[in-house]
């Protein structure tokens, strides 16, 4: 079980509005906000600290992050 960061609790009503989901209750459940996958394999600490933080699992960072890089 991952430990979800403490954010502001507008952020977290704001971000549970746009994905629908609960963030903590998600990355509690090592699943992912975005795809809803299970999310219990990262390629490294870094990836892992991004995943309490946005709920996203390796596939969807690795998607979103080499988006942005492109």
């Amino acid at each position: 079980m991952s430990t979800p960061t403490l954010k502001a609790y507008p952020i977290e009503q704001l971000m549970s509005l746009i994905a629908g989901k609960d963030r903590k209750e998600i990355i509690r459940s090592n699943q992912c906000m975005f795809c809803s996958k299970e999310a219990t394999t990262f390629s490294d600490a870094l990836s892992l600290k991004e995943y309490e933080i946005s709920g996203m699992c390796q596939e969807c960072q690795d998607n979103t992050f080499n988006a942005i890089g492109d």
